[in-house]
């Protein structure tokens, strides 16, 4: 039986036990395939609630630790641990990291469009404009002139530098310093950083499907990408010997668009890859980890950043304030190891801040006043509501039978299969072709005012028969965080007509 000793104070009872059993899982003190206590009978031997339990166990379940096999109970899973360099980087020399958004391709939408489940509508009435005013009025006043030029510094301003290394300790568990971060005018501007620091000469592996405008990015910077493919654990190693990568960029905590978090063993087989040197032509790997919507996890506790992870400073961190204070804030920052961090003081230290030093200084004092994090509270709380009040309307609706739901609560996005009903394939896929049944789904969605993201729409390579790598049905990438709580019913209403429509055809 596990025996640990649990206590109440400032750390949650589930974090604590999750923390535990992770530790022992690591340490092989649990060895692979090994059944865990239920949770009624570990809840009774550790005299706590069996929530308690059940939440550390659903989180070892979310990061991989653990699998759940219906009526048999919890296990432990098999995975490999990279073994630890003699010192982290981050213990040495600490920078904060940056990771950026991911935007969908259409910033427009269509007039006829009544409610857009795309992702491409940013939320409205959340800012809080108030509290923002007060904070630039206080830097006008308070700030000299001379601060201000420090500002153009060229990783940006250290006042803000050293907030967002706050942030992301109490956020992301990352020990980095300020030296490591550099600040950046929006992702676009820190990916073509990233490519000067690392070499045009590279291969850039992108997770496939992925986000188009990044390979878009890339290819403008005269970078030859490669998509790898997809499996439900994230990106497939094996892919990455094939095509002779040196970089892997990635969205472990939540992929976009597909939803996916990869767990802990595939995130250690990818710190591996990232171990060892090209066998092309001996250059150092790399992995960048694009953590767009960290913030914003609804269910248990945060994912813990692949660069927490990292013994072999092979991770470059990215992340943007663009999903926490709207589209209008193109501020976004990166983490980079060490050895990366000394060449781009090096080679790329001749730039000034491409961030205003008004828009900086007024963003650190409003993430170290507390108000940042006031306001992602109160975001996650909103989109919460919004997320589960839509699934359960959707859940009891005619259209039930025919969807299923998948990462619910793993970010601001999720995705939605629709199964192929017999009624559906005669009437629509005479040719026996799914994007045929996929876009007879968008057009009915679209006819009632409602905008869809299918995931065919982000294959990289050549577009494949089926809608993503890990299902035959069309599935579409939904994102309702621009809708009102008042919205959700209506809104799953007029998808579940949409979706019958076909399916019932």
């Amino acid at each position: 039986m596990l025996t640990y000793d649990l206590q109440k104070g400032n750390r949650p009872l589930y974090e604590q036990l999750y923390f535990a059993i992770r530790h022992d899982i690591e340490r092989k003190h649990l060895a692979a395939g090994k059944r865990l206590p239920s949770k009624r009978l570990l809840a009774k031997h550790l005299n706590v609630s069996v929530i308690t339990v059940e939440g550390a166990y659903d989180q070892l379940v979310a990061e991989g630790y653990v699998r759940a096999e219906p009526r048999r109970g919890y296990f432990v899973c098999s995975f490999e641990q990279v073994a630890p360099a003699e010192k982290r980087a981050s213990e040495a020399y600490s920078e904060a990291d940056d990771s950026l958004v991911c935007e969908t391709d259409e910033v427009l939408t269509q007039p006829d469009i009544s409610f857009d489940l795309s992702g491409a509508q940013s939320p409205s009435g959340l800012f809080p404009y108030a509290a923002w005013a007060r904070t630039m009025r206080a830097v006008l006043s308070e700030e000299t002139e001379s601060t201000l030029q420090k500002a153009a510094h060229p990783r940006g301003a250290y006042e803000l530098r050293s907030a967002i290394a706050a942030h992301l300790r109490g956020l992301r568990g990352m020990d980095v310093s300020p030296d490591q971060i550099v600040v950046g005018a929006g992702a676009q501007l820190l990916y073509a950083l990233i490519v000067q620091l690392l070499g045009r000469e590279r291969i850039f592996a992108i997770e496939n499907p992925g986000y188009r405008r990044l390979l878009q990015i890339y290819r403008a910077n005269d970078v030859r990408c490669v998509p790898v493919m997809l499996d439900d654990a994230g990106p497939v190693p094996d892919e990455l010997l094939r095509n002779e990568a040196s970089v892997l960029h990635c969205m472990p905590s939540h992929q976009f668009p597909t939803g996916i978090t990869t767990p802990v063993g595939r995130r250690q087989e990818l710190l591996a890859w990232a171990a060892k040197k090209s066998s092309v032509n001996g250059a150092n790997r790399y992995l960048i980890e694009d953590d767009f919507d960290c913030e914003f996890r609804m269910t248990g506790r945060p994912i813990p950043a692949l660069m927490s992870m990292d013994a072999h400073n092979t991770v470059i961190y990215t992340n943007t304030f663009t999903k926490t204070l709207g589209a209008t804030f193109r501020i976004g920052y990166m983490v980079l190891p060490k050895d990366l961090s000394q060449k781009f003081a090096e080679n790329l230290g001749f730039y000034s801040c491409t961030v205003g030093a008004l828009e900086q200084l007024t963003l650190a004092r409003f993430m170290l006043s507390g108000e940042y994090e006031r306001h992602i509270n109160r975001q996650r709380t909103h989109f919460r509501r919004v997320q589960n009040g839509f699934v359960r309307a959707l859940d009891a609706t005619e259209a039930s039978p025919f969807i299923k739901m998948h990462h619910v609560g793993a970010g601001l996005h999720f995705v939605l299969e629709v199964a192929e009903s017999q009624a559906g394939v005669s009437a629509y896929k005479g040719e026996n072709d799914p994007a045929v049944y996929e876009q007879a789904l968008y057009d009915a969605a679209l006819k009632r005012g409602l905008k869809l993201a299918p995931l065919s729409e982000f294959w990289l390579a050549d577009r494949c028969t089926q809608s993503s790598p890990l299902s035959n049905n069309p599935q579409f990438m939904i994102n309702v965080t621009s809708l009102t709580e008042d919205d959700t019913r209506n809104v799953a209403q007029l998808l579940s007509d949409a979706i019958c429509e076909i399916c019932m055809a």
